[in-house]
């Protein structure tokens, strides 16, 4: 039961690639202009350790974990491992007012926030500010706010895969479209694990192909589905990602994700 309950959660999405190919690179990632590199089995396992974590801060299977994050591993690591345990993840996007985030937070309850000072200049005053039960900070020290790193680190219980409704929620993106305020969007589970099977499907990525993320990728693709989509679907292959969190270090993502032997 355990298994089906992974195959359900599309926090366990690479489950497959993990068993076939435990050391292949699965993410490069260029955030401040140093180059971090992560396997399938090292994002699985930190992806767990946020799971944990999040369970050993008293975070509900259900309740909403926001995510001012940039384009970095991190994002990724939060944003599947939050589902692992049940929570809801609920990614910002970094080009939002303050106001705006400061809303969307407090409209949608989370229980508990992870920001990254670097994607936004108001990043800790808005945190600072919303109804939150924790506040955890990647980077650097602050005060009111628990730092990320050192959570990670701390001792806690394993926690087994939900049981999933059928309809269970997976993530909150919140998107305008071309108007208007942004509004909560219900993504689900079995909805997304379709969607990214139908990609593979029809538009199927070889273990042979690399991919490049830049800047805006996963923070503005965070208001829709595509963030995930993106992810899901390389890992699939799997191929491997190449982050980079500023327009100028884009070109070396794409030179990495296409010269270097990396299986």
């Amino acid at each position: 039961m355990v298994n089906e309950h992974r195959r359900r959660n599309l926090g366990y999405f690479f489950d497959d690639a993990v068993l076939r190919l435990p050391d292949k690179v699965a993410i490069i990632d260029l955030f401040d202009g140093l180059e971090r590199c992560s396997t399938y089995r090292a994002l699985d396992a930190r992806m767990d350790a946020v799971a944990r974590m999040l369970a050993r801060l008293g975070v509900g299977a259900g309740e909403r974990v926001a995510m001012l994050v940039g384009n970095r591993t991190e994002f990724v690591e939060l944003f599947f491992g939050a589902m692992r345990m049940g929570a809801i993840p609920l990614p910002l996007n970094t080009r939002l007012a303050s106001g705006t985030l400061r809303d969307i937070i407090a409209q949608a309850a989370c229980a508990l926030a992870v920001v990254d000072p670097s994607c936004h200049g108001d990043a800790i005053s808005i945190a600072r500010d919303a109804p939150l039960r924790h506040r955890l900070l990647l980077g650097q020290a602050s005060d009111g706010f628990l730092a990320f790193e050192d959570e990670m680190g701390k001792p806690a219980a394993a926690v087994a895969p939900p049981a999933l409704a059928e309809d269970a929620q997976a993530f909150q993106p919140y998107t305008s479209g071309s108007t208007g305020r942004p509004k909560g969007a219900i993504m689900t589970h079995r909805g997304m694990l379709w969607y990214v099977d139908y990609n593979q499907r029809y538009w199927p990525a070889s273990e042979s192909e690399r991919c490049t993320s830049a800047a805006s990728d996963l923070t503005w693709l965070a208001a829709s589905e595509e963030a995930a989509t993106r992810v899901v679907w390389a890992s699939r292959a799997p191929v491997t990602i190449a982050l980079a969190d500023a327009e100028p270090a884009l070109e070396s993502a794409r030179s990495i994700s296409v010269e270097r032997d990396l299986t």
